[in-house]
């Protein structure tokens, strides 16, 4: 499940079916998950940009649990919510250089 169309499946299984089932509540949907956007997966982690670092700890603190159960109801995977803001993932991207 490394393509493109099949975390963009898993994320809007899970946030159907999160506001149908009530699993968070509307504003937390509304605010935060619709400013989010999944960019990659790979090894069980769903990359998760998000706007700030205040929407990424709010992921972290409130929407990762439910969400990952979400995703295991609907589509049957065990996934981490890995939300991350753009200079993480740019940061992330960097090269590692090892001093000699």
């Amino acid at each position: 499940m490394e393509n493109t169309q099949d975390y963009v499946q898993i994320w809007n299984k899970t946030l159907k079916y999160l506001r149908e089932s009530k699993g968070l509540p509307d504003y937390f949907l509304d605010i935060i998950v619709n400013k989010s956007q999944p960019v990659a997966f790979k090894n069980n982690e769903l990359i998760i940009k998000v706007p700030t670092f205040i929407e990424r700890d709010f992921w972290n603190m409130k929407v990762n649990e439910p969400f990952a159960m979400a995703a295991l109801m609907t589509c049957d995977i065990e996934l981490i919510p890995v939300p991350k803001t753009e200079e993480d993932i740019a940061q992330d991207a960097l090269p590692i250089i090892k001093e000699t």
